[in-house]
């Protein structure tokens, strides 16, 4: 555990609370219907708010805690998150691609369609600026949250050989459960259940990838390529 970083109950107490944050702006981002206000606030949540913390905890400026999950100065480890990135990467398209063709008959895209409509008033004239946003804004925020920021602050908090697994599970499955909250309408209960699983899983696999290499390059990578192959279905429902 790092020197800087203040192991206190108030530390613990904030880090666990945070779990609850992007759920949260998740809430907002309904309550308001509009996708822009939705992605300002969870801009907030993921970034602003995290650095914050992150500065105060570690006691460092707010550009050191910022740079923190950025930043690898090993080249080795640097090449290691590029071939893991992109190979998974692939791995998670794949998965994306033949998951949408062996459960389409599940999902209700007339649905699907009318929720985007209406909860975020995602129009199909906009959605090519939300894609934009879900590839190129949504991952770095999502992965600088859960693996740069949260992740990585209990990692620093754990003294025990138990508390530093618990909370990479723990972690992984907040992971899911915020992005699926805001989907429960679109699928069956059992197919809520595997994607939920599965989403979990992959934060925790996503977890591994920031300890192993100390930065979220190769998250974020892995994140961008799934996106990039979901926005493509969205233009096909559009």
């Amino acid at each position: 555990m790092p020197a800087t970083t203040r192991p206190t109950v108030f530390t613990w107490l904030v880090c666990i609370a945070m779990l609850f944050a992007p759920l949260a702006a998740q809430g907002m981002a309904v309550a308001f219907q509009h996708y822009g206000i939705g992605l300002a606030v969870r801009l907030f949540v993921h970034i602003a708010l995290p650095v914050l913390i992150t500065a105060w905890m570690r006691k460092e400026s707010l550009r050191a805690a910022f740079l923190h999950p950025l930043v690898i100065r090993d080249r080795e480890r640097l090449r290691w998150s590029l071939r893991a990135g992109f190979l998974m990467g692939l791995v998670g398209v794949i998965l994306i691609v033949g998951g949408y063709f062996l459960l389409q008959q599940f999902l209700n895209f007339d649905d699907i369609r009318t929720s985007l409509l209406t909860s975020f008033k995602v129009q199909p004239s906009v959605y090519p600026w939300v894609a934009l946003a879900i590839v190129l804004v949504n991952p770095f925020m999502e992965e600088y949250f859960w693996r740069g920021f949260l992740h990585r602050s209990f990692q620093d908090l754990s003294t025990t050989q138990f508390q530093r697994p618990f909370f990479l599970m723990v972690t992984g499955i907040f992971f899911a459960v915020h992005h699926m909250v805001i989907v429960a309408g679109w699928f069956t209960w059992p197919l809520f259940l595997i994607a939920t699983v599965f989403l979990a899983a992959v934060g925790m696999f996503f977890n591994w990838m920031y300890s192993k290499s100390g930065s979220i390059l190769s998250s974020w990578i892995v994140h961008v390529m799934a996106d990039i192959a979901i926005v493509m279905f969205g233009f096909w429902m559009f």
